[in-house]
């Protein structure tokens, strides 16, 4: 499949490690840039094509979100770990992810149809490509795995 590479890269908040997503080989880098070069610390298996990563607020950089666009899902990594602790089915093709300033939100965009339901729509609404999946990402002191909670077309 290999998808392009949406927002591959992002830094800890004290610029110390790398998180890169490795699409071809559905992985998680974790990279040292303390030293005169990069060190692979770890890579962590995620869903297929990961295509962009986010670091959340307010974790000291340990909580790690990345979008697997074939795999239509988010995987929620511990950096520190090392390993994947939540998957989120948000849709059809998630390509990017955003965290409200706090770290307590997520938003996913999704280029086909959400997973989420549309608290406002009725029925007879016509299912949207495209939106974007708000989601709680969980406020310090709660426990995974995080909520959809509203789809925006």
């Amino acid at each position: 499949f290999e998808s392009p590479p949406v927002k591959p890269l992002a830094l800890s908040d004290d610029g110390s490690f790398l998180f890169a997503v490795n699409t071809p080989n559905n992985r998680l880098e974790i990279l040292d840039t303390t030293g005169p070069r990069l060190t692979k610390i770890k890579d962590v298996p995620v869903g297929l094509d990961p295509v962009a990563v986010a670091v959340q607020p307010g974790t000291n950089s340990n909580i790690v979100w990345v979008a697997n666009m074939v795999s239509d899902n988010v995987s929620i990594v511990d950096a520190s770990a090392g390993k994947v602790i939540a998957s989120v089915e948000v849709g059809d093709g998630p390509v990017n992810i955003h965290f409200s300033t706090d770290g307590a939100f997520a938003f996913v965009v999704v280029q086909g149809s959400p997973a989420v339901p549309d608290p406002l729509a009725t029925p007879t609404d016509n299912v949207q490509e495209g939106a974007l999946v708000a989601l709680n990402a969980v406020a310090p002191g709660s426990s995974f795995p995080a909520v959809p909670v509203v789809r925006m077309p």
